[in-house]
């Protein structure tokens, strides 16, 4: 079982940060976000416009790296391959279809099973909108011209900001994937961005290979010519720790010649700045946000 979590967290550094405790609290494997503020290291798989990436969280075995596109960017994660999409909601509709298009060659280019998320900010009744806008209309024509089917559930919002609220946030899988997703959800949690996380587990068939790779070579000649044109931090505190265990483990890798990463186990460290306090103030925080929501609408009503 590999749980996954989904989020546009709107190029905000708060919600950024936000994700990682949200990931330890859920026990989450990979993250697939949207409009992230930066990347944080190189377990962050970003596509060539650096609006979406693959976070690889728990550090589970990833079979393969690809090349990012202009929207786009994939790994394959025992035998699947797992796409994180973004595309403006700038109504260029030429440049979304070429951007479909580029995307539906990488999917049909596949051999094996794939789940593709991310915010495409199209509206179809698919995935759970009241309305289909031009852009829904050819993202479903093309999710259903690739065989694939739409994991979605409900009507629940995925994008909330004052009275506007939508489902743009998209989930969709080959049939046989789509059939072992489980617990996809929104969920309530307060994420400082105005979008909501989705969360949701795939359990992979008996055979899928998701074990750490653990026959590297380390050639120290290589590794030192690495480190001399990419030093590493050496002045840090111990809140630096996870990041430069991080950035020298990505190093061996690369220079390594490998594209896997080892299994650090499912036991989660914690985020250095999080404290009692604040896990204090985001239960309170989560126990509002319906409250204030249910007002916020009334108060659109009363003044429309």
């Amino acid at each position: 079982m590999i749980n996954f979590l989904q989020i546009n967290l709107n190029c905000c550094k708060a919600a950024q940060a936000l994700v990682s405790k949200t990931a330890d609290d859920l026990n989450i494997d990979i993250i697939l976000v949207s409009e992230q503020n930066q990347a944080c290291d190189r377990s962050w798989m970003q596509d060539q416009s650096k609006k979406s990436a693959i976070i690889n969280h728990s550090r589970v075995q990833i079979d393969e790296l690809g090349k990012p596109d202009m929207g786009f960017t994939w790994c394959r994660l025992a035998g699947t391959k797992i796409y994180s999409c973004y595309w403006t909601p700038r109504p260029d509709i030429a440049a979304f279809t070429d951007f479909l298009r580029r995307l539906e060659t990488s999917i049909k280019a596949s051999t094996g099973e794939v789940i593709v998320c991310g915010d495409f900010n199209a509206h179809h009744t698919l995935w759970g909108c009241n309305t289909n806008d031009k852009k829904g209309d050819l993202l479903a024509d093309m999710i259903q011209a690739s065989g694939m089917v739409v994991c979605n559930k409900g009507t629940d919002a995925t994008f909330q900001s004052g009275n506007r609220s939508s489902i743009v946030d998209v989930t969709f899988a080959t049939q046989r994937t789509a059939t072992s997703i489980t617990k996809w959800v929104v969920l309530e949690e307060t994420s400082l961005s105005d979008h909501n996380y989705v969360h949701f587990c795939v359990e992979f068939s008996a055979e899928a290979d998701i074990q750490p790779c653990t026959n590297i070579k380390v050639v120290p000649s290589k590794l030192k010519v690495y480190l001399d044109l990419n030093p590493l931090p050496l002045n840090f505190t111990t809140h630096d720790v996870d990041a430069l265990d991080s950035g020298l483990a990505d190093t061996i890798t690369q220079i390594c010649g490998s594209q896997h990463r080892p299994r650090l186990g499912k036991a989660r460290r914690s985020v250095y700045w999080w404290s009692t306090e604040l896990s204090s103030l985001r239960k309170d925080a989560n126990h509002l946000r319906p409250q204030a929501e249910k007002e916020e609408s009334w108060l659109g009503i009363l003044l429309s």
